[in-house]
């Protein structure tokens, strides 16, 4: 199987098909968090966390949220049914 295939059966969402080949799709703005564990874990930040669409592609049912200010955005969603853990840690760059 080649990359693309690989590539294409991990992240359809993120590839359309033209013939019998594969393109990916722009991305149009949108990112996509750090894949951790295949399938299982992924890193990402603010934008990630709030991003419904990346969210439901990715199967996410379990958020950590690590700040002190950002709100767990989907927490009472009927169409996601995450369950979030909060760890209030305040984003400083000072050491």
């Amino acid at each position: 199987m080649n990359g693309f295939q690989v590539f294409a059966d991990k992240y359809p969402f993120m590839c359309k098909y033209r013939g019998a080949e594969l393109y990916p799709k722009p991305l149009l703005g949108k990112t996509y968090p750090s894949e951790i564990l295949t399938g299982r874990m992924y890193l990402g930040d603010q934008f990630h966390a709030q991003d419904y669409d990346v969210l439901k592609q990715l199967g996410v049912t379990h958020v950590l949220n690590a700040t002190d200010m950002l709100p767990n955005f989907f927490e009472n969603s009927p169409q996601l049914d995450l369950q979030y853990m909060r760890v209030n840690i305040a984003d400083e760059h000072h050491v």
